[in-house]
């Protein structure tokens, strides 16, 4: 006997659909590149990397010296 299937629905593209960045410096990565969403509140944060606040402070660091060398 064969399962009973819907339909995918297609994007509505009235809905506004957005992507949430990580708010890092320096990081920047899409939080959810799978599943763009219409509204959040509040808005996710960081990304899965820089969840972890240890992370977090190597990729400012990391940022920081970079834009150091480039200001000089």
């Amino acid at each position: 006997m064969a399962y009973v299937h819907a339909a995918p629905k297609p994007d509505n593209p009235a809905e506004n659909k957005f992507f949430f960045l990580c708010q890092t410096r320096g990081c920047g990565e899409v939080i959810n590149p799978a599943f763009p969403v219409a509204d959040k509140t509040p808005s996710p944060k960081w990304c899965k990397n820089c969840q972890v606040k240890d992370n977090r402070v190597v990729i400012e660091r990391e940022f920081d010296a970079r834009l150091a060398t480039v200001r000089q």
